[in-house]
């Protein structure tokens, strides 16, 4: 069972256990029994909603894994439903603990809607963040870990972090967080690199700058043609800029390969094209 249960478990009893060692040992002449009854109905509340809450993560999560036998299903809808029943929980044991200390619950829940609606009235964006989270959760578009391709003014990849109830975190290969609101991200065109056939190799150089500009394009010409002779490139693109001394060259190669095997093959090859163009010494 997880470590913070069992604190709040023991908090629970020694809590307890205070409270009826000073209401029968101890008096206070401006203490009132009645306010040291509703402190103790409000504090047990607040720890007995905590340790249901966590109790239902587990079986939730074991629940979902057993039923749909899908951890990335699991993955993706468990940390919606988590946050859902939490709320309701919490809802309802406030109301139980209202009804305690002599309140009318029923006249809460009512105001309650009243303002629920007033507020939703004036946060549209919430609720449609909310509509959002729950869309992108039940269809397969992309999960937490898939690395998507958002396709807007730019072009920019990310790989998925986490999906609330109102945005989606999304992580950039650079480390850089950016949190898009559900709302947003469900009108933007996505492209889920994880789920494409072929894999993406990346490779960037930095040469020194030559004066023979058609050794570059040499280079770049072989290159091409020998990465199209290769079966399992499916598509690749090659770009190019010339700094004050370097000249940088970046590949995105698409082929139908998962290992690094494929990666060294290509290094390899530009490595040796470099050498016969003398763009870099053998030694190198």
């Amino acid at each position: 069972m997880n470590k913070k249960i069992y604190i709040s478990l023991l908090l629970f009893i020694a809590i307890i256990a205070g409270y009826f060692y000073f209401k029968t040992k101890m008096t206070f002449a401006f203490l009132n029994p009645i306010y040291l009854d509703k402190t103790m109905i409000v504090v047990s509340v607040i720890l007995v909603t905590y340790i249901v809450t966590k109790i239902i993560d587990i079986f939730l999560r074991k629940f979902l894994l057993k039923t749909f036998n899908n951890a990335n299903f699991t993955k993706r809808v468990f940390p919606v439903f988590h946050k859902i029943l939490n709320i309701l929980i919490w809802i309802i044991w406030i109301l139980v603990w209202l009804w305690f200390l002599g309140y009318n619950p029923i006249a809460i829940v009512t105001w309650a809607w009243v303002w629920w609606v007033l507020i939703a009235i004036a946060g549209k964006e919430t609720i449609s963040n909310f509509v959002g989270s729950i869309i992108l959760v039940f269809n397969k578009n992309f999960k937490i870990g898939d690395r998507i391709r958002i396709i807007m003014k730019k072009t920019y990849e990310w790989t998925v972090e986490e999906i609330t109830l109102s945005y989606t975190k999304l992580i950039d290969s650079s480390g850089n967080v950016i949190y898009i609101p559900n709302k947003n991200i469900l009108l933007e065109t996505i492209e889920n690199l994880s789920q494409s056939k072929f894999n993406k190799i990346e490779i960037n150089l930095s040469l020194p700058l030559v004066n023979e500009k058609t050794k570059i394009d040499n280079f770049i010409e072989k290159l091409e043609k020998n990465l199209k002779k290769n079966k399992l490139i499916s598509s690749f693109n090659i770009n190019f800029s010339i700094e004050i001394t370097w000249f940088l060259i970046w590949f995105e190669i698409f082929a139908d390969s998962k290992d690094n095997k494929l990666k060294n093959e290509i290094i390899l090859e530009i490595k040796n094209e470099l050498e016969k163009q003398k763009l870099i010494s053998s030694q190198n």
